[in-house]
């Protein structure tokens, strides 16, 4: 069996007649790449030749798509903040905080009922859900009060998924039940509320509500919401 026409060659036995002329090219041009080879692999040895390097910007080309989404993040958020209006801004930072409630803000004559009591509880743990719930069966049996509904407003605007509508018909249901308990936080919630619904001009009734009272102690952030609303008319 014949050696490999290769090995034939380097050992110098093939006589250069017993080979085609494209048998002598394709051995030449192996021969080639194996001395380029190695005397690439010698002169690198030596620090004399480099292996070419990926160029920088391919390098960075990664990072580089990184930084520009989150810029272009940024850019975003800061667009869609400025475009907004400046009174939803100021609404939902005043509704981040939910209102502090203790059993002394509700107690009446007759005591608190004990379904407002599990409502009031579920509340304070931040638990609006569940403390809506519980106030839900209470104000369904009809034997809600004031406080009861406005209770369940709040909850409908602390929830994670607020909402507004439910807030303000159960706000507007504790006014009815009783015209002087909670007035005051009665317009200020009402107000809040009608921001977010886009009611301007009746958060700015409930608004001006509050500030001729003069007593609220949400005088001062009602007065600027009022600048705002006359500020940005809509």
């Amino acid at each position: 069996m014949k050696a490999p026409l290769r090995e034939q060659l380097r050992s110098q036995v093939l006589p250069e007649d017993d080979l085609s002329e494209v048998e002598q090219q394709l051995l030449q041009h192996l021969l080639d790449k194996e001395l380029a080879a190695k005397w690439s692999t010698k002169l690198a040895d030596q620090g004399l030749l480099k292996t070419p390097s990926t160029p920088l910007i391919l390098k960075l080309r990664p990072w580089l798509i990184a930084a520009s989404v989150l810029l272009i993040g940024v850019v975003a958020w800061w667009v869609w903040s400025f475009s907004r209006p400046q009174e939803q801004v100021l609404a939902n930072e005043f509704l981040k905080e939910p209102f502090a409630l203790n059993e002394g803000f509700f107690r009446d004559d007759d005591g608190l009922d004990p379904q407002l009591k599990s409502s009031l509880a579920a509340y304070q743990k931040g638990d609006f859900p569940k403390a809506l719930a519980d106030i839900s069966a209470l104000i369904d049996a009809g034997q809600a009060k004031a406080a009861d509904f406005y209770l369940a407003a709040l909850c409908h605007l602390y929830s994670p998924q607020p909402n507004y509508a439910a807030a303000t018909s159960l706000l507007l249901k504790a006014r009815q039940s009783d015209s002087a308990r909670f007035s005051d936080e009665i317009s200020w919630y009402l107000s809040l509320a009608y921001i977010k619904q886009k009611s301007f001009d009746k958060a700015t009734t409930e608004l001006q509500t509050i500030v001729a009272g003069n007593t609220s102690r949400n005088i001062a952030d009602a007065k600027v919401l009022l600048e705002l609303l006359a500020e940005n008319p809509h």
